[in-house]
Order: structure tokens, then sequence, then C-alpha cells
């Protein structure tokens, strides 16, 4: 908060464009990895569902749901960091997330819940996590049990998805 009362609108590390600092995140399970996704960014949370368009091993896009009456792209998040692939059980969900003005699912293991963040909280990348390349998180904080928690840029992660050179067409919100 600002000395007047208002919100703080302050870039993390002067990163460039209108990035603010996450106040809240929705924490989940990738493998072993404990992550966090700006609640901003989150549209909705759901079980993950039987995908109506399966698709084998495209550049972690593992297939298409209907997302609210629009075609969505599901892409496996497991797949994307490069951690091995477990069977997942009843407690996977889909994160429907926002993504230059589109809608994409990221398949997740497991919700944890809602974490509270201050700018002060965050804290840059270690250069590796558990033998995962991390260029694809803004930060790190820790839970209130001393866990390390991963602050996802959405962006970053999008980049990593591919089609071979085909464009996703994702939910327009």
């Amino acid at each position: 908060m600002d000395a007047d009362g208002g919100r703080d609108e302050r870039e993390i590390d002067g990163e460039a464009g209108d990035r603010q600092a996450p106040e809240m995140l929705i924490v989940f399970r990738v493998g072993e990895l404990r992550l966090g996704i700006d609640v901003r960014q989150v549209r909705e949370v759901a079980r993950a569902i039987p995908l109506s368009s399966p698709l084998p091993n495209a550049g972690g896009v593992v297939g298409m749901i209907t997302l609210r009456g629009e075609s969505t792209a599901v892409v496996d998040l497991g797949v994307v960091l490069g951690l091995p692939c477990e069977q997942r059980d009843r407690r996977a969900r889909m994160t429907a997330v926002h993504h230059n003005g589109a809608t994409v699912c990221l398949l997740v293991d497991q919700i944890g819940g809602l974490h509270d963040v201050t700018d002060a909280d965050l804290k840059p990348p270690p250069p590796i996590i558990a033998d995962v390349d991390i260029r694809w998180l803004d930060h790190v904080t820790y839970s209130a049990t001393g866990e390390l928690i991963g602050v996802v840029n959405v962006d970053r992660i999008m980049s990593l998805v591919s089609l071979a050179g085909m464009e996703v067409e994702t939910a327009r919100v």
C-alpha cells in the first residue's frame, strides 16, 4: 500500500510491461513441485475431465475441451516442465488461465489452496530447483510451513508449448 492507503502499483524487479506483483496465489502441485499462479490470471479451477480431442504428445498440449461453450486447449504442465508423467488421480485439476486475451487450461496434479503474498515475500528463483529448468518462474516464496512455492509466469510457460508451428485456437474471454 502507498502512503495514502491506496494500492501500490509498483512492478517487481523493474520488469517491463504492466505486470504487478501477485497479492494472492492459487497454489498447486505438479509432480514434486509446489507452484502458484497469480489469482488475477485464473478464470476458474475444475476437476480434470476426459478430453474430447486428445492429442498424442503435441508439445504439452494434450487435448481440447469445451469450456463454457468454447473449444479450449489443455496443456499438461508436467509435460511442459519436463517432469516425469505419472498417472493422475481424482485430485487432478484443470486451471483455466488468461493468456494473450484467450483462455488455456493447465492440467495440474492437485490444488493446494490460496496463499497471500507481499512484495517482501517474493524472492528471485534459485538457479535450479530439483534438476528442473526454471526460466518459467517469476519469483519464489515460502508457505507458512517453509515449503518453497514457485511463482509461475504463464506467458513463459506458454512460450514453451508448441504444436510444431501450429497456432492453438483457444477460447476468447
